[in-house]
């Protein structure tokens, strides 16, 4: 648990270094007049962005009819096997 927790605050910070970062290219775009600090910049926001939701969002539940599916699958292995007895 305490190894996930380590992991998923590495990867926020991460983001939001990459964030910070994308906002300062943006900075240089228009100091310097250039546009591929603007192009990268605005890159590097958007990746940083998608990286926050990423990070943040819960694993996928499965439904009811998966672990039913997947239950009655196990207990067909487990009689093809001979365990059931």
């Amino acid at each position: 648990m305490l190894s996930g927790l380590g992991r998923s605050l590495l990867l926020r910070l991460g983001a939001y270094a990459l964030f910070v970062w994308g906002f300062w290219l943006l900075f240089q775009a228009f100091e310097r007049s250039s546009v591929a600090f603007g192009f990268a910049g605005a890159a590097a926001i958007l990746a940083a962005m998608w990286a926050m939701v990423g990070f943040r969002r819960p694993p996928p539940v499965k439904s009811r009819a998966v672990k039913s599916r997947e239950a009655e699958e196990n207990r067909d292995s487990e009689s093809y096997r001979g365990l059931d007895q």
